[in-house]
């Protein structure tokens, strides 16, 4: 009876060892997972700023196309303005001329 109880005793103090073993290594996964968790964290939030950097950097480039093509119509316009302007005033020749000629 008596090697019995011994028995039962050491393999309550292995299963004690053992259980201290796994308790031990459950902290250590508890720690480490924590520490991937805030490297999770700091990377999402510099992610999002990438985004945002990314976001006002296509709206900056959306608006300088946009700044571009507007002085590019406006620049044409002009110059149709001008050309029309020429076109006008060699008409007005070509009349001031016909009517010269027709007087004569």
């Amino acid at each position: 009876m008596k090697r019995e109880l011994q028995a039962v005793e050491r393999d309550i103090m292995e299963a004690e060892v053992a259980r201290n073993g796994w308790e031990e290594k459950s902290w250590d996964l508890d720690t480490m997972i924590g520490h991937k968790f805030k490297e999770l964290e700091a990377l999402s939030i510099k992610c999002n700023q990438a985004l945002r950097s990314c976001v006002e950097a296509r709206v900056n480039y959306s608006k300088k196309e946009t700044q571009n093509y507007t002085s590019r119509c406006a620049s044409e316009a002009k110059k149709l303005v001008e050309d029309v302007e020429i076109e006008t005033h060699n008409v007005g020749v070509v009349e001031r001329e016909v009517a010269d000629v027709l007087e004569v």
